[in-house]
Parts: C-alpha cells; sequence; structure tokens
C-alpha cells in the first residue's frame, strides 16, 4: 500500500497560487499533483473567505480616536456645523 504525500505548508500555497493566482483550473491542478478536487476548492474558499475577514476587520479597527488623524478629521469636519 503506497503512503499518502505530506504536502508542506509551502507547497500547499504553492499548489493553491496555481489556481488562485496562474488561473489554471482546479481539475488540470489536482490532476498534476494528484488531489482530490476538493481539497483545493475548501483551501481556496478558505484562503477568500480569511482575506475577506482580514480587510472587513481592518476598517472596523479605525476608530475615531482623539488625537489620531481619522479623529482629527472628523472632529474638523464637525466643528464647523456646531
Amino acid at each position: 500500500m503506497e503512503k499518502r504525500k505530506r504536502y508542506t505548508p509551502e507547497e500547499k500555497v504553492l499548489v493553491l497560487r496555481e489556481v488562485v493566482e496562474d488561473g489554471k483550473a482546479v481539475s488540470t491542478v489536482a490532476n498534476e499533483h494528484e488531489l482530490n478536487p476538493k481539497l483545493i476548492l475548501l483551501a481556496e474558499t478558505a484562503d477568500r473567505r480569511g482575506r475577506e475577514y482580514f480587510q472587513d476587520t481592518a476598517g472596523r479597527h479605525q476608530r475615531e480616536r482623539p488625537g489620531t488623524a481619522l479623529g482629527n478629521l472628523k472632529r474638523n469636519s464637525l466643528s464647523g456645523k456646531i
């Protein structure tokens, strides 16, 4: 019985890059690396959701804090209206 190939995190990124950045079909990449296409789709979905999550949360962490550029900008724009 043949042992399963173990992929390092670096190898996993390279496989996923072939789909995401190079635009290759998932089935083609899966066949080249002898993988189930579902594994690549799951990794691609997780990667996309992870990027969306961090982009969304980055915006939420930019609060209006006194003394910061964002807080000063909002305070200055409101001061003329009062």
